[in-house]
């Protein structure tokens, strides 16, 4: 997968730079989509993240899917992050007579 796409037009030279380099998205991505780079604005491929990950290059777990570390996913384990277990304490009030 592209990585990395950025375009330069120079109007002197009238010639398009291009410059790729493939995803990193550590197995939790199956395709790239363009986004603009924050500091530049300039249009660049970034991992479309899957199994609760996030960041250009898939490299982080979403707020509230940590219960394991993250982990690149393998040819037999996909190392999904998980959903963090909430444990709801539920508090029974009774008048005793």
């Amino acid at each position: 997968m592209l990585h990395g796409i950025f375009f330069r037009m120079s109007t002197q030279l009238k010639t398009l730079i291009l410059i790729c380099d493939s995803c990193r998205c550590y197995g939790h991505a199956s395709d790239c989509i363009f986004a603009p780079d924050e500091a530049t604005g300039i249009l660049r491929l970034v991992c479309r993240c899957e199994h609760h990950t996030m960041g250009d290059d898939c490299d982080h777990c979403l707020p509230l899917f940590n219960q394991r570390p993250w982990a690149p996913a393998t040819t037999s384990e996909a190392n999904e992050c998980l959903r963090k277990s909430a444990f709801v304490i539920l508090v029974v009030n009774e008048a005793f007579e």
